[in-house]
């Protein structure tokens, strides 16, 4: 289990001096496991996820976009991040992204991004395109809950197929903290 700096720490602890919601994250961030060689490491877990989390909100989503968004926002990410050996090439991304369990992520964002009560959940199941010919095995379903008024995904679940939605419901909704909340679920969630 990753224990995260708890905001209501002492003064003299790091983590009081995270005092924005972004310095919050990136503390989140640098408390995730690095399984990368302790030597070799050029830059650190928290700057990577950083730079990767701006390059996604930017619609990039490939490791290479990740590294040329990092070379063409160099000047602005300097003015948060001290990238003191530049930015971190498309192999670093990868290679990060590879050693991090899903769920670390989905844990410290989930948190992040804060209560969801009086928000609208919408969960609904999408088939993953192109993952038929990665996998071997047939395309990838995950259960997603979608958070419209956040415009985020709050959890999701994977499938093995698309039948199996109604047993990966339960799953999903322990997942997520549902109090004050209004769920909804297309027709698959109706089946008796």
């Amino acid at each position: 289990m990753i224990h995260y700096p708890d905001p209501a720490t002492p003064a003299d602890s790091p983590a009081s001096a995270a005092s924005s919601p972004f310095e919050l994250l990136r503390a989140r961030f640098a408390a995730v496991p690095d399984a990368r060689s302790t030597g070799c490491v050029l830059h650190t877990i928290d700057e990577v996820l950083i730079i990767a989390l701006c390059s996604m909100l930017s619609d990039n989503a490939a490791f290479t976009d990740m590294e040329q968004f990092a070379r063409s926002q160099m000047p602005w990410l300097r003015t948060f991040l001290p990238m003191p050996h530049g930015p971190p090439s498309h192999d670093v991304f990868r290679n990060v992204f590879m050693a991090i369990k899903p769920e670390a992520l989905l844990l410290i964002m989930a948190d992040w991004c804060g209560d969801l009560s009086s928000h609208q959940i919408m969960i609904d199941g999408k088939a993953l395109r192109g993952t038929a010919a990665a996998t071997r095995k047939g395309m990838v379903h995950i259960l997603r809950a979608w958070v419209h008024e956040a415009g985020l995904s709050a959890g999701h679940t994977v499938c093995s197929e698309k039948t199996n939605e109604l047993t990966a419901l339960p799953q999903l909704l322990a997942m997520l903290e549902l109090k004050g909340t209004l769920v909804s679920i297309d027709a698959m969630g109706t089946h008796p």
